[in-house]
Parts: structure tokens; C-alpha cells; sequence
């Protein structure tokens, strides 16, 4: 590979992880652009370069809900009443609540709970909620 003395063509590739690599071109006074390209593409023909790509899919399904429907998270329990809305309950300590809120929210929670533990932690906000009120 000839290049110029006005040029100087550094080229370094971590082969042992085909990962990395660094290209640095110093470029001096004048010197062409048709140069410094075939350099680049010698070095290429000569070098197997590999690459990591991440895709990310996203699957759409339709599943169908019995209602109402309940669902959990750290912080949450919702009833899912209908399409639109449903009774969220908040129980993290000092920020107790009971609030209507959208069903898109509620289904976002993996986890699943019964109409039981539901009703529990209702009454145990709810009795929360009425003692604060009282005060």
C-alpha cells in the first residue's frame, strides 16, 4: 500500500473481538480524497469485519378478558372494570389512595390477583384513608 508523505493512514482492528475498531486519518497540506479512499478499501479487502446488531419485535395479541379482572404491582392493586376504567388502589406507605384510573395502566401489571386479596387491600386502605380524615 503506497500513500503519500503528506498523508499518514493509521489503521488498528482489535481482530480478536471484531469490535473494536479505531481509524484515524491526519491529513497534511494537501493530499486527495481518491487516495485516502483506496487505502481505506485495500485495507478493508483485507480484513473480515464483523458487526453486532440488536432488532427488537414487537408482537401484538388479542387476548380475551373476563371482567372485572385484577392485577398487582409494588405499589398497586386495580380492578379492571370495563374497557376504560378501572379502581386503582395505592397502599405505599404515607401515599394511601383509592382513585379511578384507565384500564391501559392496569394491564400493564404481570402480575395477577384474586378478588380477595383486592377487597383486602381496599379495606386496609380504606380504613387508612378514614382515620386520616378523622384526625
Amino acid at each position: 500500500m503506497k500513500i503519500q508523505e503528506k498523508a499518514i493512514v493509521q489503521w488498528k482492528l482489535d481482530t480478536a473481538q471484531n469490535e473494536k475498531s479505531i481509524f484515524r486519518i491526519n491529513i497534511r497540506n494537501n493530499f486527495s480524497s481518491s487516495n485516502i479512499f483506496d487505502a481505506i478499501c485495500s485495507t478493508f479487502n483485507h480484513t473480515q469485519l464483523t458487526m453486532k446488531i440488536t432488532i427488537k419485535k414487537t408482537i401484538e395479541e388479542t387476548h380475551e378478558l373476563e371482567l372485572p379482572a385484577y392485577r398487582k404491582n409494588i405499589c398497586y392493586y386495580y380492578k379492571i372494570v370495563n374497557e376504560e376504567q378501572a379502581v386503582a388502589i395505592c397502599f405505599a406507605k404515607g401515599r394511601e389512595a383509592i382513585a379511578i384510573s384507565y384500564t391501559s395502566i392496569a394491564l400493564k401489571c404481570d402480575d395477577i390477583c384474586t378478588q380477595e386479596e383486592f377487597d383486602s387491600k381496599f379495606n386496609q386502605v380504606l380504613t387508612i384513608l378514614m382515620e386520616k380524615a378523622s384526625l
